[in-house]
């Protein structure tokens, strides 16, 4: 399988599903998601733990805000948390 990264894979979900609450404009929680380096603060790359992890996973507070299905926002959270904790939240491949 190909390895998740930033720029191909995460970035237009985030963009989608995130940033209306987490970008330039507006930044709730005081966080931002319109850059991978703004991403980033809430990531440890390699750790489930990752605040980014834990919030985007169902059960956690944003998980409710991924849009489509109930399996396309289980898909997303998904992603997440493999980007994060076996791709090691890279930026580019």
């Amino acid at each position: 399988t190909t390895a998740l990264a930033y720029t191909q894979d995460l970035r237009a979900i985030f963009q989608s599903d995130c940033v209306s609450c987490h970008g330039a404009g507006r930044a709730d929680g005081n966080y931002r998601m319109t850059t991978y380096q703004q991403v980033m603060t809430a990531v440890v790359p390699g750790n489930a733990n990752s605040r980014l992890v834990r919030v985007t996973q169902l059960g956690g507070s944003m998980y409710r805000y991924w849009s489509g299905s109930a399996a396309t926002r289980q898909a997303k959270a998904d992603q997440v948390r493999v980007w994060v904790v076996s791709n090691n939240a890279q930026e580019n491949r």
